[in-house]
């Protein structure tokens, strides 16, 4: 193929890579919303939350809080707790979207409550409920469209976490 016939298709996985983005933009901004609410919620259930995985993390330099709390953990929780069970359920549910999604994030908030404990996983079950959604309806464009929207949301989330709520707010 020539570099002239290449370039339509090259063109085109930029548009399609920028819609991603701006999706998981989209769905970013709902993250963190329901994030804010239900941290603000637990902390008014829990007088004493314990800290965090993430605490931890956001006590090491920049550079690493990037890699692996804005890079490497939403990519793997995507697969996990996205990808992984919604492929699953696509095939036992017969293509419950609801269900799935449900069950995507109980599986979601049931990981962060075995790390950090319960009040963690509830939050995280809301914001597993988003990130379901988001993965479950880019999933008719395939399953690179719905890890990149899904990935991008999680990551904007943390970067907005890790860089300007825990430094206002601390232990949250």
């Amino acid at each position: 193929m020539s570099q002239a016939g290449f370039l339509p298709f090259m063109l085109a996985d930029i548009r399609a890579g920028l819609r991603y983005a701006l999706m998981g933009a989209k769905y970013a901004r709902m993250v963190l919303l329901v994030s804010l609410m239900a941290i603000f919620a637990v902390s008014l259930l829990y007088s004493d939350l314990p800290r965090s995985q993430a605490h931890e993390l956001a006590s090491t330099n920049s550079a690493a809080i990037f890699a692996v709390g804005v890079l490497l953990i939403p990519f793997v929780e995507t697969f996990m707790g996205q990808s992984l069970p919604i492929e699953i359920g696509r095939r036992v549910t017969k293509g419950h979207r609801n269900l799935m999604i449900i069950l995507s994030a109980l599986f979601f908030g049931a990981g962060h409550t075995l790390t950090d404990g319960m009040a963690h996983g509830i939050t995280t079950f809301f914001i597993g409920v988003i990130l379901a959604h988001a993965y479950s309806s880019m999933r008719d464009e395939g399953i690179v469209a719905s890890v990149s929207v899904t990935f991008i949301a999680h990551a904007l989330n943390n970067v907005a976490l890790f860089f300007v709520v825990m430094p206002l707010f601390g232990n949250v």
